[in-house]
């Protein structure tokens, strides 16, 4: 029965028969996609390297995070160690302020807009 059916197929496109109906039409491939094709809509989606929201709201989470750890970190070393050597706390200071000014600096160029 296939072959048939491939044989009538065959029988059809030899006599000029094409799936518009009308002989000698040609049959219009809408899924060509050659250059030559006028109107053609580009189906692609354009690639863009700009971060998310969700991105934007995971480092803003994450940063936040981070720098509660450290301020913890940094204030109990203060206590603790502090009281018996006052020479570390500055460097502790200084350090936790380098430390807050990153985080700022990374999330301000993160979330810039392009």
């Amino acid at each position: 029965m296939s072959q048939q059916m491939e044989f009538s197929e065959s029988s059809h496109e030899r006599s000029g028969y094409t799936s518009g109906g009308y002989a000698g039409d040609p049959n219009y491939n809408y899924n060509d996609y050659s250059s030559g094709s006028k109107g053609q809509k580009l189906s692609g989606y354009l690639v863009s390297n700009a971060p998310g929201t969700g991105q934007r709201l995971a480092l803003a989470i994450v940063s936040l995070v981070l720098w509660i750890l450290f301020f913890l970190f940094v204030v109990a070393i203060i206590i603790t160690i502090g009281a018996v050597n006052q020479m570390i706390e500055p460097f502790l200071v200084i350090g936790f302020l380098i430390f807050t000014s990153l985080v700022f600096l990374i999330n301000i160029l993160f979330n810039r807009k392009q």
